[in-house]
């Protein structure tokens, strides 16, 4: 009889430390899946935020031109220069000019003034000495006044001290996305946001460097860093980074 009882206590022993330890890896795993949907839910409404914090620019006013204005032929290359105008032989749309004797040929911008938008035009700009004898458009006519659009002066972003000039990256040169690829990850089109190859391979740099001489954060680590987390040192805090990357 007592051996049947030690055989019982026995059992229910076991069958408490399977359901306590059931229990806490259940607790645990809850646990681990919130605190990875509140940091989901955290990284992207910073990043939505922050992906729209651009700077205001601000304008000079336009750039009126009429026939009369004391405006010299170098005078108004000057100005169409500060605008990021190009010379040609040709027109070849919007943003160029081209020159013959005293006459310039310029195809203007369209920009958003004061009155509403103003759309791109060609105008034939006829001098006469230091000013502008007369303005006609591409089949001929007469024209009173064009403007030229507004010079950027500069931007603001004064909650973060800095100017940013957003590029699709469609549009940036596929020379630096190389190169930015090669110098700071070449693994960035093979890994989920962290490369273990990397991991392991700047470890054991720094194993027989006897110091900390390389990093193996990808890409996506060094934004979540420069976004979310800052530049401290801690265990803690490349847990997150990791956590945060994927």
């Amino acid at each position: 009889m007592a051996g049947k009882r030690r055989g019982r206590g026995r059992g229910r022993s076991r069958r408490w430390v399977l359901l306590s330890s059931l229990l806490l890896m259940v607790t645990v795993a809850a646990a681990g899946a919130y605190g990875l949907v509140q940091l989901d839910a955290t990284v992207r409404s910073t990043f939505e935020g922050r992906r729209w914090a651009l700077p205001a620019h601000v304008y000079a006013r336009p750039r009126q031109l009429h026939a009369g204005l004391p405006l010299t032929l170098a005078g108004l290359q000057q100005e169409l220069g500060l605008r990021g105008y190009r010379r040609t032989d040709a027109l070849s749309g919007p943003g160029t000019w081209s020159r013959t004797g005293a006459t310039l040929t310029v195809h203007l911008r369209g920009f958003t003034g004061p009155q509403g938008p103003i759309q791109p035009q060609q105008v034939v700009v006829l001098f006469a000495g230091s000013h502008i004898a007369a303005l006609t458009g591409a089949g001929g006519e007469n024209i009173s006044q064009v403007q030229l659009e507004p010079q950027r002066l500069g931007s603001i972003l004064p909650l973060r001290h800095e100017d940013r000039a957003p590029m699709p990256l469609h549009q940036a040169p596929p020379a630096l996305l190389q190169a930015l690829l090669v110098m700071e990850d070449r693994r960035f089109m093979d890994h989920q946001g962290i490369d273990p190859h990397g991991v392991i391979r700047a470890a054991w740099r720094n194993l027989r460097a006897g110091r900390v001489v390389a990093g193996g954060s990808t890409l996506t680590q060094q934004l979540v860093k420069n976004l979310y987390l800052g530049s401290e040192r801690t265990f803690q805090r490349k847990a997150r980074e990791a956590l945060m990357a994927l």
